[in-house]
Protein backbone atom coordinates (compact mmCIF):
# COMPACT_ATOMS: atom_id res chain seq x y z
CA UNK A 1 0.00 0.00 0.00
CA UNK A 2 2.71 2.42 0.99
CA UNK A 3 3.89 1.97 -2.70
CA UNK A 4 1.22 3.32 -4.81
CA UNK A 5 1.64 7.11 -3.14
CA UNK A 6 5.65 7.26 -3.76
CA UNK A 7 4.71 5.88 -7.56
CA UNK A 8 2.15 8.81 -7.83
CA UNK A 9 5.10 11.47 -6.39
CA UNK A 10 7.66 9.38 -8.67
CA UNK A 11 5.21 9.75 -11.81
CA UNK A 12 4.15 13.30 -10.86
CA UNK A 13 7.62 14.14 -10.56
CA UNK A 14 8.77 12.69 -13.86
CA UNK A 15 6.29 14.98 -15.20
CA UNK A 16 6.99 18.14 -14.00
CA UNK A 17 10.63 18.00 -15.14
CA UNK A 18 9.88 16.43 -18.69
CA UNK A 19 7.68 19.28 -18.79
CA UNK A 20 9.91 21.83 -18.18
CA UNK A 21 12.67 19.72 -19.71
CA UNK A 22 10.74 20.13 -23.21
CA UNK A 23 9.80 24.09 -22.50
CA UNK A 24 13.40 24.72 -22.05
CA UNK A 25 14.37 22.89 -25.77
CA UNK A 26 11.88 24.51 -27.08
CA UNK A 27 13.23 27.86 -26.00
CA UNK A 28 16.50 26.85 -26.66
CA UNK A 29 15.56 25.72 -30.26
CA UNK A 30 13.76 29.19 -30.76
CA UNK A 31 17.00 30.67 -29.93
CA UNK A 32 18.90 28.89 -31.85
CA UNK A 33 16.65 29.13 -35.01
CA UNK A 34 16.84 33.05 -34.11
CA UNK A 35 20.76 33.04 -34.27
CA UNK A 36 20.58 30.90 -37.61
CA UNK A 37 18.38 33.61 -39.40
CA UNK A 38 20.45 36.19 -37.84
CA UNK A 39 23.52 34.55 -39.77
CA UNK A 40 21.79 33.51 -43.16
CA UNK A 41 20.99 37.55 -43.13
CA UNK A 42 24.40 38.32 -42.70
CA UNK A 43 25.77 36.21 -45.19
CA UNK A 44 23.03 37.54 -47.51
CA UNK A 45 20.86 34.42 -47.40
CA UNK A 46 17.51 35.88 -47.26
CA UNK A 47 15.38 32.91 -47.91
CA UNK A 48 16.86 30.97 -45.38
CA UNK A 49 16.70 33.70 -42.79
CA UNK A 50 13.32 34.49 -43.62
CA UNK A 51 12.65 30.28 -43.32
CA UNK A 52 13.86 30.62 -39.78
CA UNK A 53 13.04 33.87 -38.94
CA UNK A 54 9.18 33.21 -39.47
CA UNK A 55 9.45 30.15 -37.70
CA UNK A 56 10.78 32.01 -34.34
CA UNK A 57 8.07 34.77 -35.06
CA UNK A 58 5.52 32.11 -35.69
CA UNK A 59 6.27 30.38 -32.05
CA UNK A 60 7.53 32.66 -30.02
CA UNK A 61 5.33 35.81 -31.09
CA UNK A 62 4.53 37.34 -27.61
CA UNK A 63 8.36 36.73 -26.46
CA UNK A 64 11.24 38.47 -26.74
CA UNK A 65 12.90 36.15 -29.49
CA UNK A 66 9.36 36.32 -31.70
CA UNK A 67 9.25 40.18 -30.99
CA UNK A 68 12.65 40.86 -32.45
CA UNK A 69 12.12 38.12 -35.44
CA UNK A 70 9.08 39.97 -36.55
CA UNK A 71 11.39 43.38 -36.57
CA UNK A 72 14.28 41.74 -38.48
CA UNK A 73 11.94 40.03 -40.92
CA UNK A 74 10.44 43.99 -41.40
CA UNK A 75 13.96 45.30 -41.71
CA UNK A 76 14.51 42.33 -44.17
CA UNK A 77 11.83 42.83 -46.48
CA UNK A 78 12.67 46.71 -46.69
CA UNK A 79 16.29 45.93 -46.85
CA UNK A 80 17.45 46.95 -50.98
CA UNK A 81 20.21 44.12 -51.04
CA UNK A 82 17.17 42.18 -50.69
CA UNK A 83 16.43 40.91 -54.41
CA UNK A 84 12.98 39.62 -53.18
CA UNK A 85 11.78 42.35 -50.86
CA UNK A 86 8.51 43.28 -50.24
CA UNK A 87 7.89 47.40 -48.74
CA UNK A 88 4.39 46.44 -48.13
CA UNK A 89 5.07 43.05 -46.54
CA UNK A 90 7.76 44.74 -44.51
CA UNK A 91 5.52 48.45 -43.45
CA UNK A 92 2.91 45.27 -42.34
CA UNK A 93 5.29 43.57 -40.17
CA UNK A 94 6.39 46.49 -38.60
CA UNK A 95 2.85 47.42 -38.17
CA UNK A 96 2.42 44.00 -36.36
CA UNK A 97 5.23 45.13 -33.99
CA UNK A 98 4.26 48.43 -33.37
CA UNK A 99 0.70 46.87 -32.16
CA UNK A 100 1.89 43.69 -29.90
CA UNK A 101 0.74 44.83 -26.64
CA UNK A 102 4.08 43.68 -24.49
CA UNK A 103 7.22 45.17 -26.01
CA UNK A 104 10.17 47.48 -24.73
CA UNK A 105 8.86 51.01 -25.63
CA UNK A 106 12.22 51.95 -26.53
CA UNK A 107 12.48 49.98 -30.06
CA UNK A 108 9.37 51.86 -31.32
CA UNK A 109 11.31 54.85 -32.75
CA UNK A 110 12.97 51.81 -34.67
CA UNK A 111 9.44 50.04 -35.71
CA UNK A 112 7.79 53.45 -36.61
CA UNK A 113 10.46 54.00 -38.99
CA UNK A 114 10.24 50.92 -40.89
CA UNK A 115 6.81 51.04 -40.44
CA UNK A 116 6.99 54.84 -42.39
CA UNK A 117 9.74 53.40 -44.81
CA UNK A 118 7.41 50.71 -45.82
CA UNK A 119 4.69 53.03 -46.82
CA UNK A 120 7.28 55.97 -48.31
CA UNK A 121 8.71 53.03 -50.78
CA UNK A 122 5.70 51.35 -52.15
CA UNK A 123 3.47 50.11 -50.18
CA UNK A 124 -0.13 49.62 -51.47
CA UNK A 125 -1.75 52.82 -50.49
CA UNK A 126 -5.31 51.13 -50.29
CA UNK A 127 -3.69 48.53 -48.08
CA UNK A 128 -2.27 51.12 -45.93
CA UNK A 129 -5.34 53.09 -45.51
CA UNK A 130 -6.77 50.29 -44.49
CA UNK A 131 -4.70 49.33 -42.43
CA UNK A 132 -4.57 52.37 -40.56
CA UNK A 133 -7.90 52.93 -40.22
CA UNK A 134 -8.37 49.14 -38.24
CA UNK A 135 -5.44 50.55 -36.32
CA UNK A 136 -7.33 53.68 -35.18
CA UNK A 137 -9.52 51.25 -33.37
CA UNK A 138 -6.72 49.14 -31.82
CA UNK A 139 -3.23 51.72 -30.96
CA UNK A 140 -2.14 54.30 -33.32
CA UNK A 141 0.31 54.26 -35.60
CA UNK A 142 2.22 56.78 -37.23
CA UNK A 143 1.16 58.28 -40.71
CA UNK A 144 3.10 59.26 -43.89
CA UNK A 145 3.51 63.05 -43.73
CA UNK A 146 3.15 63.27 -47.18
CA UNK A 147 2.39 61.05 -50.69
CA UNK A 148 4.49 57.81 -51.03
CA UNK A 149 7.65 57.54 -53.16
CA UNK A 150 5.66 56.19 -55.68
CA UNK A 151 2.88 59.15 -55.79
CA UNK A 152 5.91 61.40 -56.50
CA UNK A 153 7.26 59.47 -58.89
CA UNK A 154 4.07 59.11 -61.08
CA UNK A 155 3.37 63.00 -60.61
CA UNK A 156 6.58 64.10 -62.01
CA UNK A 157 6.53 61.31 -64.88
CA UNK A 158 3.21 63.06 -65.51
CA UNK A 159 4.74 66.41 -65.65
CA UNK A 160 7.81 65.03 -67.67
CA UNK A 161 4.91 63.89 -70.19
CA UNK A 162 3.47 67.58 -70.21
CA UNK A 163 6.49 69.18 -70.44
CA UNK A 164 7.96 67.20 -73.55
CA UNK A 165 4.23 67.65 -75.35
CA UNK A 166 4.87 71.76 -74.17
CA UNK A 167 8.38 71.84 -75.48
CA UNK A 168 7.29 69.96 -79.21
CA UNK A 169 4.49 72.51 -79.27
CA UNK A 170 7.10 75.14 -78.96
CA UNK A 171 9.57 73.84 -81.63
CA UNK A 172 7.01 73.93 -83.96
CA UNK A 173 5.80 77.25 -83.58
CA UNK A 174 9.12 78.21 -83.52
CA UNK A 175 10.05 76.72 -86.87
CA UNK A 176 6.79 78.24 -88.17
CA UNK A 177 7.98 81.56 -86.92
CA UNK A 178 11.74 80.83 -88.73
CA UNK A 179 9.93 79.89 -91.50
CA UNK A 180 8.05 83.26 -91.99
CA UNK A 181 11.03 85.26 -90.87
CA UNK A 182 12.79 83.35 -93.86
CA UNK A 183 9.49 84.43 -95.96
CA UNK A 184 10.07 88.02 -95.07
CA UNK A 185 13.70 88.18 -95.63
CA UNK A 186 13.46 86.80 -98.97
CA UNK A 187 10.77 89.74 -99.81
CA UNK A 188 12.72 92.36 -98.33
CA UNK A 189 15.81 91.24 -100.35
CA UNK A 190 16.25 93.54 -103.54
Amino acid sequence: MMRRPLFLVATAAFLVLGCASLTSLGQSDGHARFESGIKALAQGNYSAAHRDLSWVAERFGHEDAGQRAVLVLAAMELDPRNPARRPDTGSDLAGTFLQLPDRDGWIDPVAQTLYLLGLELGAAEERAQRAERAVELQRQLPTLPGPSVMARIRAVEQERDRLARRVTTLEEQLAEMDRELQRIRKTIKP
